[in-house]
């Protein structure tokens, strides 16, 4: 009987020696070896905002200043007293060995903490899809691990790589549906690196596990041929989670016909249970989500290019009037114009607009005649207002020549537009804006008024565009405009500046390595401004950095000396401060291969 994750190749969350087995003799354990504790990092204050620090496997790490010292045991009572500890020490043991990758060593020690570590160990796996489902070689398997699996990831493809032709499961599905069925604590399911679609039967197996109530694509059903949903149907269970999300932009010309036909088909049935849904504009039923009423659904997520939609004359308002419970809403729209924009709620429309608890608000490309703003609910704390692609994506002709690929422009609203946007808006208790723009002669007036509409500020994400033919970059009187958001923690910024490298130069060797450098200088001067003139309550600046594919907000934290002069410190191993990331959007991955 397989019983070791080493045994089973699929696993990766956890490997062992060859030939190691899970022992039957109950003997007593030996006493456990030397296992270091891994080290805290500090906090930058005592406040209760967070500041998270990357570690080895991507995750926060708590924090500390001593320098990781062993544990020794010696006594073979040991593993009894780690057995009795409460079960919420365990889980923060086990998940300090999981960044530390100590927990193959414990596990290691003997059959009962092995016993004890199956739980951690198999309860986020991931199988790999081409190798072991179409092959049919997990079905041959036995293994208790299905126990404890709550997080189940398909990695791989599901066609055949020869032809390129969708493969249906056909014998494989009921062993398929057995093996999910045996899981009784599984309630969230992950396809990804998938190419090419995916088979129908895999699509009804999956979508029928019984305790299933997440489901995470991060690839395409189906581009090419519709589902057979007509001749075919079936029920899919109650969901709470359904979400399509892609790493980088897809370009595409032509609508995924797949994807229409399955998420038509899907998404209704979803609608008394649905909490979380995420999905691309151009294969998004709007339609059918404008036509039938979500009494849970609190967070929608639309993205994309809704102009190759079926739907795509549905106003966006019609889909959120029978939403009434809605917490987050991002709508993020390429545009095909330059001047024409999508507008949420149009003039001559009459819909009944009431989302009392919406809190976090994402919209690309703001009109300030969009009736949306001026009927947005108070209880707004979160609001970003930018370009989708970002603007700076249309700036330099690698990137630029991918956008008009897709027919893809970037009517950026001006300082002016924004400011009548940002008017219009029920600001006093938002906490955190994100505001994307090209200067006009209103520059000065915008910035200046977010301190007066937006008095609780904490954090600030602001890329401004030079107009056309400016080469110059007032930094010191846009800080001086900012310093009077007395609640403002952390700033992200963009600025435009005229000398700064298109992100491909160093790959084509076009910019010699001291103007990068000189670049690297002028946004570690503009930190040093921002910081020097910002209110005291001013912890964290990051300038826009781009490099390759990757577009990143580097931190500088801000260290006050006795005399409250401002100093920053580079934090390289920073990736978010309350809340907000450390990188932006990815850059179309098309141009060069990225690593």
């Amino acid at each position: 009987m397989i019983t070791q994750a080493e045994d089973v190749t699929m696993f990766d969350h956890c490997s062992h020696p060859p030939g190691y087995k899970d022992s039957q003799d109950l003997s007593p354990p030996p006493p456990l070896t030397s296992i270091p504790v891994p080290a805290r990092d500090i906090s930058m204050d005592s406040s209760t905002h967070s500041v998270e620090r990357s570690s080895s496997c991507g995750f926060p790490s708590p924090s500390s200043t001593r320098t990781p010292e062993p544990v020794v045991v010696h006594d073979d009572s040991a593993t009894c007293h780690f057995l009795s500890l409460n079960e919420d020490v365990i889980e923060v043991i086990f998940e300090f060995l999981r960044q530390e990758k100590y927990r193959l060593p414990l596990s290691l020690t003997c059959k009962y903490i092995r016993q004890a570590c199956k739980p951690h160990f198999f309860r986020n796996t991931r199988i790999y899809t081409d190798h072991d489902v179409m092959s049919g070689r997990i079905f041959q398997m036995s293994s208790d691990i299905w126990l404890y699996v709550s997080h189940l990831t398909f990695s791989g493809t599901w066609v055949d790589r020869k032809d390129e032709q969708r493969v249906d499961l056909g014998e494989l599905q009921r062993p398929l549906s057995d093996l999910l069925s045996s899981m009784p604590f599984l309630h969230t399911i992950s396809l990804i690196n998938g190419w090419n679609g995916m088979p129908w039967d895999a699509l009804k197996t999956i979508l029928s596990v019984a305790q299933l109530r997440h489901l995470e694509m991060c690839m395409s059903p189906e581009r090419r041929r519709p589902y057979p949903v007509d001749t075919d149907p079936f029920s899919v269970v109650p969901l709470e989670t359904f979400e399509v999300k892609f790493d980088d932009m897809r370009f595409n010309t032509v609508p995924y016909i797949g994807e229409q036909s399955l998420f038509a088909f899907v998404i209704p049935q979803l609608s008394d249970s649905l909490e979380s849904l995420r999905l691309p504009l151009d294969s998004a039923p709007l339609g059918k989500l404008a036509s039938t009423y979500w009494p849970r659904l609190q967070r929608l997520h639309l993205s994309g290019d809704r102009r190759l939609g079926q739907d795509k004359d549905i106003p966006i308002i019609a889909v959120l009037s029978v939403m009434p419970n809605l917490r987050s809403f991002t709508f993020l729209s390429a545009q095909k114009e330059n001047t024409r924009r999508d507008l949420i709620w149009p003039d001559g429309t009459s819909w009944s607009f009431s989302c009392p608890l919406l809190e976090h608000l994402q919209i690309s490309y703001p009109d300030p005649q969009d009736r949306f703003f001026s009927n947005l609910p108070r209880s707004l704390r979160k609001l970003s207002l930018r370009c989708w692609p970002r603007h700076y994506l249309h700036r330099y002709e690698h990137e630029r020549q991918v956008m008009d690929e897709n027919g893809w422009r970037s009517p950026i609203p001006t300082s002016s537009e924004m400011l009548t946007v940002l008017e219009n808006l029920p600001s006093e208790y938002m906490t955190e804006l994100e505001i994307e723009y090209i200067e006009d002669d209103g520059d000065e007036k915008l910035l200046q008024s977010l301190s007066r509409l937006f008095p609780a500020l904490t954090a600030l994400t602001l890329l401004r565009y030079r107009r056309q033919g400016d080469i110059h970059v007032p930094v010191d009187r846009i800080a001086q405009d900012l310093s009077t958001l007395a609640q403002l923690r952390i700033l992200r910024v963009h600025l435009d500046f005229a000398g700064d490298p298109h992100p491909y130069a160093a790959l084509e060797r076009t910019t010699h390595d001291h103007e990068i450098e000189a670049c690297a200088h002028l946004r570690h001067n503009a930190a040093q401004v921002l910081a020097d003139r910002l209110s005291a309550s001013f912890r964290c600046v990051c300038v826009l950095t781009r490099l390759h594919c990757l577009n990143m907000w580097p931190p500088f934290l801000v260290v006050r000396d006795s005399s409250g002069i401002a100093h920053i410190e580079n934090d390289p191993s920073l990736h978010s401060f309350d809340g907000l990331p450390m990188d932006d959007d990815d850059g179309p991955s098309t141009i060069y291969d990225c690593w």
